[in-house]
């Protein structure tokens, strides 16, 4: 006659594996893999309208004054010439004079105006000729939307998911 402990290893489910190896097994299958998060990072970028070479958005400046500006703009990333294109606008702008007699509110303002001149597809009226402005806060607003949009597009940002960051090669995001 067999004894209880006999009938009972005799009758123990040894083909099923154990509590720790299911849980383990289970961890496995939940735990993403480097492939997942590559798909949800694309995922994510292809979701992101700044993925696109043209991307839309919408200004809502106040300026000091109280006025409101509002508007719907369309901005393009620039191709290599198109690049070259606004330097030498720059350049048009300086005239021949040496870059050290300009203050950095006007280079800076050179540098914003021409690139949006090449980028700027679409803009309402009161920013058709962005020169004609008098607070240079809503060209700041437009062009650090185009600059973040292009960040994110070239893939400057760390994470694609801001504007700020560098490039692999260490150089600053900004175009």
């Amino acid at each position: 006659m067999s004894s209880a402990t006999d009938l009972e290893s005799r009758l123990a489910p040894t083909h099923l594996p154990s509590t720790s190896q299911l849980q383990e097994e289970a961890q496995k299958t939940l735990k993403p893999t480097d492939e997942d998060k590559e798909d949800k990072a694309r995922a994510e970028v292809v979701a992101n309208p700044k993925s696109n070479d043209r991307y839309s958005f919408e200004i809502n400046y106040t300026d000091g004054r109280g006025k409101q500006w509002k508007g719907e703009f369309e901005t393009k990333i620039l191709t290599i010439g198109e690049r070259e294109i606004s330097g030498l606008i720059q350049a048009r702008k300086k005239g021949n004079s040496n870059i050290e007699s300009f203050s950095a509110l006007t280079i800076e303002l050179h540098l914003m105006i021409s690139h949006l001149q090449c980028s700027l597809t679409k803009r309402p009226k009161w920013a058709e000729n962005l020169e004609e402005l008098y607070d240079f806060g809503i060209l700041q607003e437009i062009y650090e939307e185009v600059a973040s949009h292009e960040a994110f597009f070239l893939g400057w940002g760390p994470d694609q998911s801001d504007s700020e960051g560098q490039r692999q090669d260490g150089d600053s995001g900004t175009p």
